[in-house]
């Protein structure tokens, strides 16, 4: 072997040895040798790795930018550094480093490239780590919108993050220019925690909440936290730094002020709840003791006939008291649920106000107190329905009646302003104190709820009010100058265009009674069911009774009766059934079916209408209604 071959091979040799896969190009950039090293990693033979057959180990991905590269620096006859992802023999990728620089002879000839790759997988995956890491850190950071602030003990300078100087408005160099951002009435608390935090032996952790003067004048609420670097090398503790986060947290205060007055708010309106139904309990039971007395008056008997008449007149006076408050209740829950339909028409409004002081005379009269009506000259049109609005005004007059003492006077005026018709009602009795003012129309406002009330009633009447006006396109308020001083209520209507009444309708016949009827009533509380059957007994029908559906069917067949007063609710077959029954019946399909019962909702009647009821009527109904049913009943072929 000649001394060239030998040093070739001895060199090879030595290429072999290294822990590195070494190359080795002709001046064309085609790779001449790859040491064992190569081979071994990759798998590859010399046949698919010399050449350019060693771009083939690279990530598909790689292999062209590693191509160009590596085939410029050769052209050029420069050094190239490259990192590419490199095939394993097992298939797997690693990233390596592949450096390289060109040879040349003594004469300056290009002898073409060596240079070496090195696997630097575990480096690249720590760095693509760390960099994962600080990206993280960033966006949690970012996320959180926090800022972050370094503080040099010993000159007191400040040193900060773009964030920190967005919260802040500004650039803080020191700790002068901070004090002078943060609220004078916050910085001595802010002072006394950084001195804890930064004493040299057993500093206090940094944790505060102080609020900063932004240059408009508006305040920002700050949450600060961090802790000092103690220099425990010297023979003396040093603090020599101060390190820590900011963050704006204005909002998180402002939705904890917020969840304090709402809290505040339930609490209130739990209390009014509970308020009300203590109320509504105490103004149920109040007409039940006289009805229990005066059912115990008529059970001695006396003889007495003027006494049993004043007793019936007290029941009936209680018994409507008691129909008022339910009615009003379920007024509210209907309004509540959107279950209200108003009857819209074109209305005359002073029609509405006279059905409100007629129905409210009576109780103004007996406590002595003077009502004066001024009602504007022409007439007022809105379009709404005339129940409802005379309801409205209704509840304003006995609530002002209510709360206005003996001899007191309460003033109903009527204005027209600008296409609106404006009604007030005033009163000279006790008015309403400043904190209850915002509060009289809401739902169990009632806070006067002491003992010693002179008045009756569950404190909803006004917010009906409130409603039905909504429900007409209006709006109400009220007024009071405080305790002692009367109030009044506003309500405000939109006037219908054109001021022309519609054509008033005829007035309904006489009801001419058509002579004794046959009347079942079916109910399943026998009371109920019993004492409506005796009292139109003794008007002159002939009446049978039924406690459930069956019983009701087998009666009907072969009583044939011209009028039935038919329960919804009922165990065993319930009345919407038993109607359609009826009707399917040639002896009762002509009968007059009438649905008397304690469900009332806008479906309840809608129900009844598709099962082939004639009318619904609501418990408890006035003996008027009932006599005008039995007038229209006619008799049926016997």
């Amino acid at each position: 072997m000649n001394p060239l071959h030998e040093s070739e091979a001895r060199i090879r040799a030595f290429a072999d040895a290294v822990p590195a896969m070494l190359w080795e190009t002709d001046p064309t950039g085609h790779c001449t040798f790859l040491s064992r090293e190569w081979y071994s990693f990759t798998g590859q033979t010399e046949a698919e790795a010399l050449g350019l057959g060693w771009t083939s180990a690279t990530h598909p991905d790689d292999q062209a930018e590693a191509a160009r590269i590596f085939l410029r620096a050769n052209t050029s006859r420069e050094e190239f550094r490259l990192e590419y992802r490199l095939r394993g023999a097992r298939g797997e990728y690693r990233w390596a480093l592949d450096v390289g620089r060109p040879r040349f002879t003594a004469t300056g000839e290009y002898l073409g490239m060596v240079g070496a790759v090195i696997d630097i997988d575990e480096r690249k995956q720590a760095e693509e780590a760390f960099t994962a890491s600080e990206v993280r850190r960033q966006l949690a950071l970012e996320a959180a919108e926090v800022g972050m602030w370094h503080v040099d003990l010993a000159t007191g300078a400040i040193q900060s993050d773009a964030r920190f100087r967005t919260i802040f408005g500004a650039a803080v160099a020191d700790y002068p220019e901070l004090f002078a951002i943060i609220h004078p009435g916050d910085v001595p608390a802010v002072q006394e925690a950084i001195a804890a935090a930064t004493r040299p032996d057993d500093p206090a952790p940094y944790a505060i909440e102080y609020r900063i003067v932004q240059p408009d004048g508006s305040l920002r609420w700050i949450a600060a936290k961090g802790r000092s670097h103690i220099d425990a090398s010297g023979s003396i503790n040093r603090a020599v730094s101060f390190d820590g986060t900011v963050a704006d947290i204005t909002d998180r205060k402002n939705a904890e002020e917020e969840r304090e007055r709402l809290v505040g708010r339930l609490q209130e309106q739990d209390q009014r709840k509970n308020e009300f139904l203590a109320t509504l309990a105490h103004e149920l039971r109040n007409p039940l003791a006289p009805i229990r007395n005066g059912l115990q008056i008529m059970r001695l008997g006396t003889g007495d006939a003027q006494a049993i008449e004043r007793v019936r007149e007290m029941m009936e006076r209680q018994l409507g008291h008691m129909v008022h408050l339910i009615e009003d209740l379920l007024d509210l829950s209907r309004i509540s649920r959107g279950k209200i339909e108003l009857r819209s028409e074109r209305v005359d409004l002073a029609q509405a106000i006279a059905q409100a002081v007629e129905a409210n005379r009576p109780a103004i009269s007996k406590c002595d107190q003077e009502l004066l009506v001024d009602l504007f000259p022409g007439r007022i049109i809105v379009q709404g329905d005339l129940t409802r609005l005379a309801q409205v005004f209704s509840n304003l007059l006995n609530n002002a009646s209510k709360f206005t003492g003996r001899g007191g006077r309460i003033e109903l005026t009527v204005r027209h302003v600008e296409g609106e018709a404006i009604v007030s009602v005033r009163d000279n009795g006790i008015g309403i104190s400043a904190h209850m003012l915002p509060l009289v129309f809401d739902m169990f406002s009632q806070a006067e709820s002491n003992l010693e009330r002179s008045h009756g009633g569950l404190g909803i009447g006004l917010s009906i009010v409130k409603r039905l006006v909504e429900m007409h396109g209006g709006a109400v308020e009220a007024r009071s100058e405080g305790l002692g001083s009367g109030s009044e209520f506003v309500v405000h209507l939109p006037v219908a265009s054109g001021m022309a009444m519609p054509a008033a309708t005829d007035q309904e016949e006489p009801i001419a009674d058509s002579g004794r009827k046959r009347i079942l009533v079916v109910d399943d509380n026998r009371d109920a069911a019993d004492s409506l059957a005796m009292m139109l007994t003794m008007t002159g029908n002939h009446t049978l009774t039924a406690y459930d559906g069956f019983e009701a069917l087998d009666v009907a067949a072969r009583f044939k009766p011209d009028l039935v007063l038919l329960d919804i609710g009922m165990p065993k077959v319930n009345g919407y059934e038993v109607c359609r029954r009826l009707r399917q019946e040639a002896g009762t399909s002509g009968a007059m079916i009438v649905a008397l019962t304690g469900w009332g909702q806008e479906e309840d009647k809608r129900r009844s209408l598709e099962a082939g009821f004639d009318a619904h009527l609501v418990k408890p109904v006035l003996p008027g209604a009932i006599d005008a049913l039995v007038a229209h009943a006619s008799v049926a072929d016997r």
